[in-house]
């Protein structure tokens, strides 16, 4: 008759070796959950808030475009550039700035 305390060890070792297997794995799952959790909200936190300012940003820079080709268009006087200049920065460029 075979001895059963060779066989009791190996079955403990085994189940040791398996809960040990297991436990680490979970907390690396639990790891993986929580830095992508925290990847999503970093992200949501920049988009959030330089999503506004980038499009802050090229209205003004189309602003700038449309008040360039305005002047370019047609020979205006020095006064009337100064007044169609006047006119983009109070009514466009004061209010993004």
């Amino acid at each position: 008759m075979p001895e059963v305390g060779p066989v009791l060890i190996t079955g403990a070792v085994t189940a040791l070796g398996w809960y040990a297997t297991y436990a680490y794995a979970k907390l690396r799952e639990d790891r993986t959950r929580r830095l992508d959790l925290l990847l999503k909200l970093r992200a949501r936190q920049i988009e959030e808030s330089y999503g506004p300012l980038l499009s802050l940003i090229e209205q003004i820079f189309n602003v700038w475009q449309v008040r360039e080709n305005v002047l370019r268009g047609t020979a205006y006087s020095a006064e009337d550039q100064r007044r169609i200049r006047e006119f983009f920065w109070q009514n466009c460029f004061t209010p993004l700035h």
